[in-house]
């Protein structure tokens, strides 16, 4: 899963990683040229139909885009 913590709130936000039973492995973190640097990063984890893809993370309303 992901877990990011906000220093400045002091609270931290998981995804993917709440239930021991079923976790979301997550493969890799990285910025692309179009994200904005402060506050978006990018993951690779599966999607519902089990696939291999891409996530965008906005990590400030935590909002989660499966990127095509």
């Amino acid at each position: 899963g992901l877990s990011i913590y906000n220093i400045k709130t002091k609270i931290d936000y998981r995804v993917g990683n709440e239930d021991p039973k079923n976790i979301i492995w997550t493969m890799g973190l990285h910025q692309c040229i179009p994200d904005d640097h402060k506050s978006e990063v990018r993951f690779v984890s599966f999607n519902k139909k089990n696939q291999t893809r891409v996530f965008k993370i906005d990590v400030l309303t935590f909002e989660i885009t499966e990127i095509d």
